[in-house]
């Protein structure tokens, strides 16, 4: 399944599938004691922050005295096939952020064209003639913003996969 270019921009979800040959129970319980699942607690060092149950895994990494709406975050959930365990999900942006930015670059594009179609339609002298575009520009910033906000948080993805993989590891 491939996704529209203007999707693109905003998101670039990751699937991924973490195996393991730990059973499905042993598995969940692995992964939940390296989780985190209050941030209220004062840390000085990373950590990973989510919700570890068999249908729903919600994992993102914690980095003292930094928040970034842009880093990545797993979703997924654990499935059973074949007597095999196995993690499955996608590295993407949260899904607040993913609204936000779509409502953000909605709104400059269509009151782009909104006020293109008046200038067009009522034309007034006192207007600048870069006034219509300045919908594009606030969208423009957003997509710019968008990449890179998400560009320093480029090592959470490995950092992640690391701890999820030493987690589901069959060696204590």
């Amino acid at each position: 399944m491939s996704i529209p270019w203007y999707r693109r921009m905003l998101e670039t979800p990751q699937p991924v599938r973490f195996d393991t040959a730990l059973r499905l129970p042993q598995a969940v319980s692995r992964l939940a004691a390296e989780t985190e699942f209050s941030s209220w607690r004062l840390r000085f060092s990373e950590y990973m922050l989510g919700r570890v149950t068999p249908d729903s895994v919600s994992l993102r990494r914690v980095v003292p005295f930094f928040r970034n709406s842009w880093q990545p975050v797993f979703e997924g959930k654990f499935v059973e096939t074949n007597g095999r365990t196995a993690l499955v999900g996608l590295f993407g942006t949260s899904r607040l952020t993913r609204i936000t930015m779509y409502i953000f670059v909605g709104f400059g594009t269509f009151w782009s064209c909104l006020a293109l179609w008046s200038v067009s339609a009522h034309p007034d002298p006192n207007l600048p003639a870069w006034f219509p575009f300045c919908g594009f520009g606030m969208a423009a910033l957003g997509l710019l913003m968008s990449r890179g906000f998400a560009w320093l948080s480029r090592g959470d993805v490995a950092w992640l996969t690391d701890k999820i993989t030493n987690a589901l590891r069959t060696s204590s």
